[in-house]
């Protein structure tokens, strides 16, 4: 049986930067966030190969999300990697709207919604992105998602969407608080995975992708143009949380969604998220990547 196994300190996600305690949630966490120099952003093929030069520290795994993450029918339970094992990390370009992604993943069943749900809060301003009480409909609908945005992600060939010509952000990216349709496509998020195992045939699989989404100031789900991206900075603090679905039993009985903050509560209200901090350019790292030539035999092989 095939697991993803990864040894990492995680004392270096937690506080491992001397910047002050802002209140997120947990309010004694610190993620960090890799920096790739613009013209060394790993080419989208659905091979993790270009992310071996990313130090440990930056991915996070099941190790990091403990027993009070999970909400089912049979309440909090430990999460077993026999079970469910995966890692991930995220990453950007100074001055980029984007955070690049690369997310493994290994499950005894394949369920149709065991998805991976990114939610961020770029410019961590905080606050609710969904209904405000008092707010008339149209308000509501303009208020979604419009300071911070969760995105359901699904790597099965466009099996739990509908498959890529339902209209729904091309078959692999939901923003379901919003009817948009348009942010789903290039230049605003893309793919390349890669998967063994049926999609929602329940049994063994396992996942690997790349993906690109983008991060918002002002979200109009009516229009893109008029819409606001953010522009990373190195040094800034951003909200940021990751939720992983998984469904188990056949017929599915458990319902469980993995998270690194409160669930529920960050879904709706961006306060929730956890901090992370954007780091700098690690330039002895990206120098002895560029003498063993990692990235001229990857892209000399390999086109986007």
């Amino acid at each position: 049986m095939k697991k993803i196994v990864l040894s990492m300190g995680a004392c270096a996600l937690i506080c491992a930067l001397s910047i002050p305690a802002i209140a997120h949630d947990p309010p004694d966490y610190r993620g960090i966030i890799w920096q790739w120099p613009a013209d060394k952003l790993p080419v989208f093929d659905g091979n993790l190969r270009d992310w071996d030069v990313v130090p440990e520290e930056f991915w996070l795994t099941h190790e990091n999300y403990n027993v009070d993450s999970f909400v089912g029918e049979t309440g909090k339970v430990a999460l077993d990697p026999a079970d469910l094992s995966f890692r991930w990390m995220t990453s950007f370009v100074q001055g980029s709207s984007k955070l690049y992604w690369a997310y493994e993943r290994f499950d005894d069943f394949w369920f149709g919604s065991d998805g991976f749900e990114p939610i961020i809060d770029a410019d961590h301003s905080g606050g609710s992105f969904w209904d405000i009480e008092g707010q008339s409909d149209e308000e509501k609908t303009r208020h979604r998602s419009r300071q911070a945005q969760i995105y359901h992600t699904f790597f099965d060939d466009g099996h739990f969407l509908g498959g890529f010509e339902t209209g729904i952000a091309g078959g692999w990216v939901w923003m379901w608080m919003t009817s948009a349709d348009w942010y789903g496509e290039l230049p605003y998020s893309d793919v390349a995975y890669s998967f063994t195992g049926t999609p929602a045939g329940g049994g063994e699989f396992t996942q690997t992708a790349e993906f690109m989404l983008t991060g918002w100031d002002d979200f109009n789900f009516e229009d893109p143009t008029g819409s606001v991206e953010h522009e990373f900075q190195e040094g800034e603090i951003i909200g940021l949380s990751v939720n992983v679905w998984d469904h188990d039993g056949d017929p599915p009985t458990s319902q469980g969604r993995w998270s690194l903050t409160t669930v529920g509560e960050s879904n709706v209200n961006a306060d929730f998220l956890a901090d992370f901090v954007l780091t700098e350019i690690d330039e002895e790292i990206m120098a002895t990547a560029v003498e063993e030539d990692s990235w001229g035999n990857v892209k000399a092989s390999v086109s986007k």
